[in-house]
């Protein structure tokens, strides 16, 4: 399996965690952010705390190394 598709995969696994509904679904294309988003900001802001994590975890990278980046 790709990197990408893992990564996929754990995000999709971590938002099933996250969200507790059985009603709700998701998948690579479930939108994020945005005025169609799918999840609440507390939801988001825990995803995306598991996924700092699990970089940290999975590619040897400290995402607060990264805190002097710009865009």
């Amino acid at each position: 399996m790709s990197k990408i598709k893992n990564i996929e995969n754990h995000i999709i696994k971590e938002l099933a965690s996250i969200c507790k509904d059985p009603k709700r679904s998701f998948s690579s294309n479930t939108p994020l952010v945005g005025p169609t988003r799918a999840l609440k900001s507390v939801e988001l802001v825990e995803l995306l705390l598991k996924m700092e994590d699990y970089v940290e975890e999975n590619f040897n990278l400290c995402p607060r190394d990264f805190d002097h980046c710009t865009v």
